[in-house]
């Protein structure tokens, strides 16, 4: 277990669908998540494969204060990246 900092930016699209599913994309990334959207919480998960090595990852972002947590799973290796979203004026996260 290690940490160290991350920087920079990443943008995040919620298309929200019937009921509390949805969708999101994260730039940068052809994989698209599946989503479950709450007045509280998005939570989102995805799978894909690089060459040999298969991905994992989850999103879940707060709707209420913006902490967002990106959960990656590369092979055996993991990864966690925290981080605050940047609010659209009126809407919430």
């Amino acid at each position: 277990m290690r940490t160290s900092p991350t920087s920079g930016s990443k943008l995040i699209t919620v298309e929200i669908l019937q009921g509390r599913s949805g969708r999101l994309k994260k730039e940068g990334l052809g994989a698209e998540f599946a989503a479950v959207v709450t007045d509280e919480q998005i939570e989102a998960e995805t799978e894909y494969q690089i060459g040999a090595l298969r991905h994992r990852e989850r999103i879940t972002i707060n709707r209420y204060t913006g902490k967002i947590e990106n959960f990656v799973v590369i092979g055996k290796g993991e990864l966690v990246h925290h981080g605050v979203c940047k609010q659209l004026p009126g809407r919430m996260f």
